[in-house]
């Protein structure tokens, strides 16, 4: 059996870890608007309308990590680093294949890469959340 979700109990958990906005902005902007366009598929999202739902998101996300922290009795205090500056890290790198016939370089840089990958921003973020 599915249990049908709470507005009431969701506007109570969005409003502890977001006490600026109102039961019925969050009635109104999340359950009704943001839900109904983003879960449910009532209209597509247009760009200009994923500006704002990332704000929503940054917002939702505060609330569900404190209720979970609540929850968990876990220190809720902790860094949030966004996807794009924990996983994509680019490198062009460029070189000259020692046979430029093959479709796939067997020669590339691999010790190079090691390298600069050891020493990019990715590697500062994690080690920041360790002990």
């Amino acid at each position: 059996m599915h249990r049908g979700s709470s507005k009431n109990r969701a506007a109570e958990i969005f409003g502890s870890a977001n006490p600026e906005t109102s039961v019925a902005e969050f009635k109104n902007k999340i359950w009704n608007t943001a839900r109904n366009r983003v879960f449910h598929g009532r209209s597509y999202p247009e760009p200009a309308y994923l500006t704002e739902l990332f704000s929503t998101s940054e917002a939702l996300r505060k609330a569900a990590e404190k209720q979970i922290a609540q929850i968990a009795g876990v220190p809720q205090e902790k860094p949030h680093h966004r996807y794009e500056e924990l996983f994509r890290v680019f490198f062009f790198v460029e070189w000259n294949t020692s046979d430029p016939t093959q479709m796939f370089a067997a020669d590339w840089p691999e010790a190079l890469l090691v390298r600069r990958t050891a020493m990019a921003e990715l590697n500062r973020v994690f080690a920041e959340g360790l002990p």
